[in-house]
């Protein structure tokens, strides 16, 4: 990963690798995506950076380097609006929630079997 920033135009670039970039979209204002011929994102382009120069500073506050602050802007950016990030327990549910999935019936517990007894010689 490397980061750039051009004082001249007042953009702070990160870039995640060497993958040309074949296409931008502002995804929200200020915030380019750069997209390489697969459709991955390769980059990220802040517009007004002196804005958001305190992304350093805030991201040490919270104990993270500017690399992960760029992560979660990243997430945050392809995440769409009104979903929670959960884990891969709540994708792989919502999976099957939007797949038209099956209520099954539960069966009923019983009890436990009993613990051995090891006070027991022949046991």
């Amino acid at each position: 990963m490397k980061i750039f920033y051009d004082p001249d135009v007042d953009v702070l670039r990160v870039l995640f690798n060497t993958n040309p970039i074949e296409e931008s979209d502002e995804e929200r204002p200020g915030l380019i995506l750069d997209y390489d011929s697969d459709g991955n994102v390769v980059g990220i382009e802040v517009l007004n950076a002196s804005e958001k120069a305190n992304l350093r500073v805030e991201a040490a506050k919270q104990g993270h380097s500017m690399e992960e602050a760029a992560r979660q802007i990243l997430r945050r950016a392809l995440m769409p609006s009104g979903t929670e990030a959960g884990g891969l327990g709540s994708r792989v549910h919502q999976y099957f929630v939007e797949g038209g999935a099956v209520d099954l019936e539960l069966p009923e517990r019983s009890a436990p079997r009993s613990a051995p007894d090891f006070t027991r010689p022949d046991a």
